[in-house]
């Protein structure tokens, strides 16, 4: 066993073993349907040899790790500066679903957070329009090297109950942050976050 394994399989065997103290999700309530006990770690090299420890083949939504790569193909259709005219790149400090603006511009601190993410969401919307999902699915797959899909009960889960991200991006429409419609894009942001990945 190489020295990388030999990590990988101590840091696996060492959290694996620590008692799940935290709590499912329950504000998308299909979240709380989740196995806890489900753990895995994937480490993939600059040369493309992969490490994996544990439950790396089960299937879970990427929610907000969709938020970086959506933030790029914003970047990538915008340019930097536009997108920053729109998104911050501060730490808020906040937690993921806080109503964190900027009080005189209604600008998102940062795009980890859902309102800069839902701003980047709509930043890619004006391009691709009706095709936004199909575009973001399509790069998601690329990135993940294989055909992805949407869990469809966790983005009806969502798109039910997402009321606190509805209310955030009505208040970016407010801004004009958002300058398109408003349900749309924020529809395209409860599927990013459904489509289903593994480690």
């Amino acid at each position: 066993m190489n020295m990388v394994d030999k990590m990988l399989e101590e840091l696996y065997n060492e959290f694996r073993e620590k008692e799940n103290a935290g709590t499912l999700a329950n504000y998308i309530p299909e979240l709380t349907k989740v196995n806890p006990r489900n753990f895995g770690i994937v480490l993939t090299t600059v040369d493309g040899y992969q490490y994996a420890y544990g439950d790396t083949g089960v299937e879970f939504t990427i929610q907000s790790v969709s938020k970086p790569f959506v933030y790029g193909m914003a970047i990538h259709e915008h340019g930097v500066e536009k997108v920053l005219e729109k998104i911050s790149v501060e730490p808020s400090g906040d937690a993921f679903n806080s109503i964190s603006l900027y009080p005189d511009s209604g600008r998102p601190f940062n795009p980890m957070i859902n309102a800069g993410a839902i701003t980047a969401t709509s930043l890619v919307w004006q391009v691709h329009k009706e095709e936004t999902f199909a575009k973001i699915l399509d790069t998601f797959s690329i990135y993940a090297g294989s055909s992805l899909e949407i869990d469809q009960s966790i983005y009806n889960s969502e798109n039910e109950t997402g009321h606190r991200n509805r209310a955030i991006a009505y208040l970016l429409r407010n801004f004009n942050i958002l300058q398109t419609e408003v349900e749309a894009p924020l529809d395209v942001y409860f599927k990013q976050c459904s489509i289903k990945v593994t480690c």
